[in-house]
């Protein structure tokens, strides 16, 4: 009964996945589901599992691993009916490479996603990959560029409404006017992120932030 072993599966999936128990024992279960899913020959359950296995991966920070199977499905020619798959790969891509300290290879699958997710017209992607090619160009020191991207991500997330990324936006031009000198404009964009995040009582960026703005203001006060 490859459905009912199929089916026992997923729930084991979701209880080990929900209670970040055992993850080796996941990573098994999702390959066998793959492995059923090929047999039944559906590809719709077959790559939701595989790219399951991929997000498994990259919070173990198995980077390598995980950079295998994307490489793998972006050469499946069953893909080009599958662009939201597409762009999606492209993302995780461009994740495994930054968090691998890869920052040319990063840009390069951030800068492909970006081109997918304006040809899809997926704003809220399109918003988060202009923010993420503003962590890079930050990286790499060119803070004009990056202040550049971080504008057009914030102004994309307010018209989805991604309070989030609105937040993570105006921490990253805090940085980088900070980085380029601009106190006072870093204030201003610490005071505005910190808008966003007041209703969240523990977040790490209102931590960030907060210890940020302490320092611009103890900085001009002594100015």
């Amino acid at each position: 009964d490859l459905p009912g072993e199929r089916n026992a599966l997923r729930h084991l999936i979701d209880i080990y996945s929900d209670t970040n128990k055992n993850t080796d024992l996941v990573l098994v279960y999702i390959q066998r589901a793959i492995e059923l899913s090929r047999q039944l020959d559906d590809y719709s359950a077959e790559v939701t599992y595989y790219d399951a296995q991929i997000l498994v991966l990259l919070t173990l920070n198995r980077h390598t691993e995980a950079l295998d199977l994307i490489e793998t499905a972006l050469k499946d020619s069953r893909l080009a009916k599958f662009p939201e798959r597409k762009m999606q790969l492209l993302v995780n891509c461009g994740n495994a490479y930054f968090d691998g300290n890869q920052i040319e290879a990063a840009n390069t699958a951030y800068e492909a996603a970006l081109e997918a997710a304006i040809r899809q017209q997926n704003w809220t992607v399109e918003a988060r990959m202009l923010g993420r090619l503003g962590a890079i160009q930050a990286e790499l020191g060119n803070l004009d560029a990056a202040i550049d991207y971080a504008e057009q991500s914030l102004k994309k997330a307010k018209q989805v409404e991604d309070t989030r990324l609105i937040g993570e936006q105006y921490c990253m031009l805090a940085l980088a006017n900070q980085d380029s000198g601009k106190n006072a404009e870093a204030i201003g964009y610490c005071e505005q992120a910190l808008e966003i995040f007041e209703k969240a009582t523990v977040d790490p960026l209102k931590e960030k932030i907060l210890n940020l703005l302490d320092d611009l203001r103890a900085k001009s006060n002594s100015a």
